[in-house]
């Protein structure tokens, strides 16, 4: 499996270990889009954007590894365990720090100047979905439901609304998650 390469590629001391743990929580019965396949995916996007770093790769691999539809942190919490993993497998304490850091982004509450480049491009990576043709953002929306399935149909709608991409701030911060989205996503 191509995610299993891109781990090993990612020069960790014992990645297999640390696969099998990404593997089994990506794998939770309670996912149905923030699974393996949503993984791979954001990491052809991450090939697609010529972007393409082991920092990004690892960041991506983490920034849903902790999802919990019930959760407030998931972002923090994905971060938090990416440290640790990372640390015991001997990565530098500066590449986990910015790992940490861009796993944060993914919550998409900073402020638009105060991300880095790196960031703005795993971010879009993110949201990309929202801007993909309309069978495939259907299929989302679908799974998305599903793993919100004890929330009541009106409260669901409400949560789930998106700036609209006419107005003066755009989902898609990089050029090549805008030429991903063709037409804005239906919510």
């Amino acid at each position: 499996m191509r995610s299993r390469e891109t781990l090993d590629q990612s020069n960790l001391s014992d990645p297999g270990a640390t696969y099998k743990d990404l593997e089994l929580r990506y794998c939770e019965p309670h996912r149905h889009f923030h699974t393996l396949t949503g993984l791979a995916q954001c990491l052809d996007l991450l090939l697609q954007s010529r972007n393409d770093s082991p920092v990004l790769r690892v960041a991506i691999y983490y920034h849903d590894i902790v999802y919990g539809t019930h959760r407030q942190d998931n972002e923090s919490a994905s971060a938090e365990l990416a440290g640790e993993q990372l640390a015991k497998l001997g990565c530098p304490a500066t590449r986990r720090k910015e790992i940490c850091s861009l796993i944060l982004a993914t919550s998409h509450l900073d402020n638009a100047q105060a991300v880095s480049k790196i960031a703005h491009v795993l971010c879009d990576i993110d949201l990309a979905i929202l801007g993909s043709p309309l069978d495939d953002y259907d299929l989302y929306a679908k799974q998305i439901r599903c793993e919100y399935d004890w929330v009541s149909s009106e409260e669901f709608h409400a949560g789930r609304s998106v700036p609209s991409s006419s107005g003066s701030t755009s989902i898609a911060r990089r050029k090549f998650a805008r030429a991903l989205r063709d037409t804005p996503a239906p919510i």
